[in-house]
């Protein structure tokens, strides 16, 4: 997987229970993941993952984890700015 070259990986109502974080971040071009529908747990979504990937939107609604415990991830905060940097170049 991380010789992806998509720019979207749509994983939505997969029944996963975990995700390849290690390889996910190393995917160059990928800036959205939607994972929404599975029975991830917040720890899928590991420091490295969300401090060096270039992921600018990852859609999660539907696991077993809420919005506010994501937000309290170890690398959130750098994952936070590039999800707002691209929403600034939208408007």
């Amino acid at each position: 997987i991380c010789n992806l070259r998509a720019i979207e990986l749509n994983l939505q109502k997969n029944r996963l229970a975990s995700l390849n974080a290690s390889n996910l971040e190393k995917c160059e071009r990928l800036k959205t993941l939607r994972v929404d529908e599975n029975c991830l747990a917040k720890e899928c979504f590991t420091n490295e993952l969300l401090t060096n990937s270039q992921i600018s939107l990852i859609s999660f609604d539907g696991n077993l984890f809420q919005e506010r415990e994501f937000q309290s991830l170890p690398g959130y905060e750098n994952y936070e700015k590039r999800f707002t940097a691209t929403k600034k170049r939208l408007f």
